[in-house]
């Protein structure tokens, strides 16, 4: 019993941890994100991103992927508060790259 109370508070914590405000996805990835690309991609040349809307049961995620070497890493993930498919407003909620 002892290692599943210790998983439980760690747990806990790392959910205050990722609660703060200052742990937003805009203010802790993208300036790390911003880094990378400058540094592995010249300016004139083309990235290409992909728009996905996910649903696991209850949690509905609109993502957008940087495509790089056939891979999608995420750049932006937020949470749908509706169900059902994402249309252009929704999309509209992702910040400026």
């Amino acid at each position: 019993m002892p290692n599943y109370i210790k998983f439980e508070s760690r747990r806990r914590a790392l959910q205050r941890f990722l609660s703060l405000p200052v742990m937003k996805f805009e203010t802790v990835w993208f300036p790390i994100l911003k880094d990378w690309v400058d540094s592995n991609f010249e300016k004139s040349e083309v990235l290409y991103l992909a728009i996905d809307r996910t649903q696991w049961g209850r949690v509905n995620l609109l993502v957008v992927s940087l495509i790089y070497n056939r891979r999608g890493l995420p750049i932006y993930i937020t949470n749908l508060s509706k169900k059902g498919n994402s249309n252009f407003s929704d999309k509209k909620l992702c910040p400026k790259l």
